[in-house]
């Protein structure tokens, strides 16, 4: 279908004639299968008969539907059977055979995988018209509503890139203990090496390696001008470790600019302007900070969490991991409410992994639900990953959005991220009692 078949996508959103006009307009389910039949790239009459029996049964379908949880699922599981069933017919693109996969996955209580390739390839002022970049923007929605984590492909993030990160984590976090000390982070300074983190209360089984936003980049990190509320950036020696700082910032820097994409993505999704979450994070206002992560083995005998259930603080969260697969997310609200299970996170070669944090959570009012995970201890092979948070500049006061506020499904009062960002370290580098939850903040 060409571009300008999807020219009735606008915020007010009508049905294209044809079969499927009778949608009702309102139904983000019905949306969801309309955009399932676009996604095959190819109009009704040059599908296969069973292929269009199988789509029109889902659009059908998700117009009767109603805008109940339920019923959202329902609506979900019918359009991911309609697009498998397409492509099994061989009647699909390989747009189709993606959207079918990811649509499958969510069936199976699996995290979803989006191609963000159509993202990457066009100004953001141009999604709307672009029928690859409106697929994705709901499967986008969806992700985020349904899970809050989802794998990402077609990221942009150089292979050789990833291997340099790979290759430089294994080499910091081999080092002797008296290297890496020398850079060990305190109570006043956030950034540098640790092995005593905790989480809810509970010791980690980990090591970490963290360094964050520099301000003023020119100057050098002693100087007043860069240390900021969360410290200030501690490297290894280079000729202990050659090569690190460099691969490090050249990493923090393409999650940087992934991130504020990803952002974009995320307010359009929701039916915001893509830039509408820029003043908290564009022209280098954030305070992202990227954390080198080693699990090692679980002695044995020994029981523990690499890291206990949480969910992170900031925005987004742009993970990249390797090694045996450990890290797990909650399908329900929270493990206390026992409205799930725990479910697997896989580890993809050339995938990265995101999830949304507490301040979407309530930039959403809660439709867009920060998620519990936790890391198993690793018990075969020593585990690495490196995960960026996207977090917005300290005095940015979160509130939900005005045009989401009628949807909401929480009240909160205002959250500065500074303030947040303070506590929960504060909880992380020591056991200061029940640590911060966003949940406190609710009216």
């Amino acid at each position: 279908m060409s571009e300008a078949g999807l020219s009735t996508h606008t915020d007010e959103w009508r049905a294209p004639r044809g079969p499927e006009s009778a949608l009702a307009c309102g139904s983000r389910a019905a949306r969801r299968a309309l955009f399932s039949w676009l996604a095959l790239g190819l109009s009704v009459e040059t599908m296969t008969r069973g292929a269009a029996a199988a789509v029109a049964a889902a659009v059908a379908a998700a117009a009767l539907l109603l805008s109940s949880p339920l019923a959202a699922a329902a609506a979900h599981e019918r359009d991911g059977r309609a697009l498998l069933t397409a492509c099994e017919a061989g009647s699909c693109s390989a747009e189709a055979e993606a959207e079918a996969d990811s649509a499958a996955d969510s069936t199976r209580g699996q995290v979803p995988v989006l191609d963000v390739g159509p993202l990457l390839g066009a100004d953001d002022a141009d999604w709307a018209s672009s029928p690859r970049a409106t697929v994705t923007l709901e499967r986008l929605r969806d992700a985020c509503e349904r899970w809050g984590f989802f794998l990402i492909e077609n990221h942009g993030v150089d292979a050789s890139l990833l291997a340099e990160v790979s290759s430089a984590t294994r080499a910091f976090f081999a080092l002797p203990r008296e290297v890496k000390a020398r850079v060990r982070r305190t109570r006043s300074n956030s950034r540098g090496w640790a092995d005593d983190e905790l989480t809810k209360r509970l010791p980690d089984r980990k090591e970490v390696f963290d360094f964050g936003h520099v301000p003023r980049p020119h100057l050098g990190a002693e100087e007043a001008a860069n240390r900021v509320m969360d410290g200030w950036n501690q490297w290894p020696d280079e000729a202990a470790a050659p090569g690190f700082r460099g691969a490090m910032e050249r990493h923090y820097e393409r999650m940087e600019a992934l991130s504020l994409v990803l952002t974009r993505a995320l307010a359009a999704a929701l039916g915001l302007p893509p830039r509408a979450l820029d003043a908290a994070f564009a022209n280098k206002t954030h305070t992202a900070f990227l954390r080198l992560n080693a699990y090692p083995l679980l002695p044995r005998g020994e029981s523990g969490l690499g890291i206990s259930r949480h969910t992170d603080a900031g925005a987004l969260t742009v993970l990249w991991q390797e090694g045996p697969p450990a890290l797990q997310v909650y399908s329900g609200s929270k493990e206390d409410n026992a409205d799930g299970g725990w479910v697997d996170v896989p580890v993809r070669e050339g995938a990265l992994t995101v999830n949304v944090g507490d301040m979407v959570h309530v930039w959403t009012g809660g439709a867009c639900s920060a998620p519990e995970h936790r890391v198993l201890p690793s018990r075969s092979a020593v585990r690495y990953s490196a995960a960026f948070f996207f977090n917005p500049s300290y005095d940015t006061d979160v509130r939900v959005l005005e045009p989401l506020r009628r949807s909401a499904r929480q009240a909160f009062r205002a959250v500065n991220w500074g303030e947040f960002r303070r506590r929960r370290y504060e909880g992380d580098y020591a056991d200061v009692g029940r640590e911060s939850q966003v949940e406190d903040w609710l009216m």
